[in-house]
């Protein structure tokens, strides 16, 4: 096993690329400190406001392995949350469980589209929210309560599908880090009385395509359990690229 600690993350991030997950994410990651396997399984810490992040990538065998590695030598860092590679936690000793004081959370799947989406009638009406993130903050306390406020929507471009009043009938965010990076989409969200119409699959389809005139990549994340929504993204083209258990502190 190769133990490397890199706090510039120079060298690792030409290791790190070859995972998809990653390149669409790096450039809102910045590595603190990175250990892998040569190339089949990496761990990454990454330090946010509410604490540091443990990323997970690779095969789920040797995931484990370099976790319980780390975890042996006292070089774990305390997270506050992880990410791993689904299946990942299960082969992982239980006495190193405990010491993480980590627990399994809600996994969730990370999809992608390099592609544009199909045509829906309706895709020009697509538009920019025209009030922004107060009036995003407003439709998604009907459309997708659970969702909440974040931090960074102020920063995210904001979008609306008009209903028959021209009133927005649904909403949804896209985050690109950077000229040409991957961007990524977040909180659709749909008034209960515009839903089961084909709103959703129009309002993503519209921005995708937009999206795709500039960046080499569409991404997003879904519940593994979203069965309605796994099947409104395949229909758009996405394919899941990364399966996620997410462990939060116990």
């Amino acid at each position: 096993m190769t133990s490397a600690p890199t706090p510039t993350a120079s060298g690792s991030e030409a290791r790190l690329a070859r995972w998809p997950f990653w390149r669409a994410n790096a450039d809102r990651w910045t590595p603190h400190r990175v250990w892998d396997t040569d190339g089949d399984a990496a761990l990454i810490q990454v330090d946010r406001a509410g604490g540091a992040v443990l990323i997970g990538l690779g095969e789920p065998a040797p995931l484990a392995r370099l976790l319980s590695d780390i975890e042996a030598a006292a070089d774990v860092p305390a997270v506050s949350r992880a990410m791993l590679t689904r299946g990942t936690w299960a082969l992982v000793p239980d006495d190193v469980r405990r010491r993480t004081g980590l627990r399994a959370g809600r996994p969730w799947d990370w999809l992608s589209t390099a592609a544009d989406p199909p045509r829906h009638d309706g895709d020009d009406r697509v538009v920019p929210l025209p009030g922004g993130v107060e009036q995003a903050h407003a439709i998604l306390a009907r459309a997708y309560p659970e969702r909440g406020v974040h931090d960074d929507d102020a920063s995210l471009d904001w979008w609306a599908y008009p209903g028959p009043a021209e009133e927005p009938a649904a909403v949804l965010a896209a985050r690109r880090p950077a000229p040409g990076a991957p961007v990524h989409l977040s909180a659709v969200g749909v008034l209960p009385e515009h839903r089961r119409r084909g709103v959703a699959a129009t309002l993503v389809a519209a921005v995708t395509r937009r999206a795709l005139r500039e960046a080499a990549m569409v991404h997003l994340g879904i519940w593994a359990d979203s069965d309605d929504a796994r099947r409104l993204y395949t229909r758009l083209g996405f394919d899941t690229g990364h399966q996620v258990e997410n462990l939060v502190r116990a």
